[in-house]
């Protein structure tokens, strides 16, 4: 067994293993992770990078690119505070498609109502692709130097030392001059402004809620993209932070740019201790294939109906070919195919494809969640 695979996990990886995330022992950074990640820590992401480091040597070391899928990982970070809550991260290597960030955002969110929080909801921003910070934080800076006599005296120092910074001021007296501030959103190239599309558009095709936020950045050093924080609006709580990253790898030697995305979930809540499972080889019963943008579309939509029912399931919803989508479902094992094509995403149906006889049948999406309990 390789070295990185755990033995046990705790009960709360159930839910982000549904989606798709394999449970692996906490990354364990080395020396040179630590002065790479000294050389890419920014002030805006206060996390720190060595642990991203060391699993991106993991996924290097044990040539996961070479498969066809992303890697995606579910690992918890131990805690020196005394704490009833949880702290876990969510990790995807491999991919720069927008449907994992939504996975991403979907498994952090399922995991977090799992442990009881019902009121969530997402606020959400794009940084753009190389260019687009730069640009942004020198229109920006502009601005702030036109409107200096504005920015409170406590401020002016931060805005002297990081633009970026003072961008996210949240005290009362910030607010008249970063009302009319200049937009990240507005510097976006097209490409980065249809990424973020497709973001939220996957969201709400899960019906998860969003506040589309401006002033909300990561690490500058490395972020791409979409950046996250999930909430719990009865006590507007932050309990995960989210963003999609990229450099990593090639500072670790690789001649590659894997695209990365990270969720870091960690909140305070009133639980027993947390249950550990012996982890056991499991074969999903099911496999989903799709069929055109409609049919992924609505995967997301899918995997959130069968997880209600806590049937095992496996996807490859990076995959757009048919052919990539069939060889991995044999590899797997499924003795069921959930098949969604063009046809079926405007019909609202699916088809259950027995993989032993190739028998097929075609079922309403709204009936899903009952009537495939009949394969169980």
């Amino acid at each position: 067994m390789k070295n990185y695979i755990t033995r046990e996990y705790e009960k709360i990886a159930e839910t982000p293993m549904h989606y798709g995330f394999n449970p692996i022992k906490t990354p364990r950074a080395q020396k040179e992770d630590v002065a790479i990640s000294k050389k890419l820590d920014d002030i805006l992401s206060p996390e720190t990078l060595s642990e991203k480091v060391a699993l991106m040597r993991l996924f290097l070391r044990e040539k996961m690119y070479e498969k066809e899928e992303p890697a995606l990982f579910y690992y918890s970070k131990p805690s020196r505070k005394k704490s009833s809550g949880h702290k876990f991260s969510l990790d995807v290597i491999g991919s720069d498609e927008s449907i994992m960030d939504a996975l991403l955002i979907q498994a952090t969110k399922a995991s977090l109502e799992a442990e009881g929080f019902k009121n969530i909801i997402v606020d959400i921003n794009s940084m753009g692709e190389t260019d687009t910070l730069p640009r942004f934080e020198k229109e920006l800076g502009l601005y702030l130097r036109k409107h200096i006599e504005h920015i409170p005296d406590k401020w002016r120092p931060v805005f002297q030392k990081n633009t970026l910074e003072i961008s996210q001021c949240t005290d009362e007296t910030c607010e008249p001059f970063l009302k009319n501030s200049p937009s990240i959103l507005n510097f976006l190239t097209d490409n980065a402004r249809k990424h973020f599309k497709e973001v939220l558009e996957y969201l709400e095709s899960t019906n998860i809620p969003y506040r589309i936020k401006p002033s909300l950045m990561s690490n500058k050093n490395i972020g791409n993209h979409t950046v996250f924080t999930m909430y719990d609006q009865d006590t507007d709580t932050a309990l995960a932070r989210g963003y999609r990253y990229g450099k990593i790898s090639k500072k670790c030697g690789s001649k590659t740019d894997y695209q990365c995305m990270t969720s870091l979930i960690d909140y305070e809540h009133p639980k027993p201790q947390t249950k550990i499972i012996k982890k056991k080889a499991t074969q999903p019963l099911f496999y989903f294939i799709h069929l055109g943008p409609s049919a992924r579309l609505k995967g997301l939509k899918i995997l959130d109906m069968l997880y209600e029912t806590q049937i095992p399931t496996m996807h490859a919803l990076t995959k757009q070919k048919i052919s990539g989508q069939m060889i991995h479902a044999k590899k797997s094992g499924a003795k069921y195919l959930l098949i969604m094509g063009q046809k079926e995403a405007c019909e609202d149906s699916i088809l259950i494809r027995d993989m032993s006889n190739w028998k097929q049948e075609s079922i309403p999406l709204s009936d899903l969640s009952t009537l495939i309990k009949r394969y169980k």
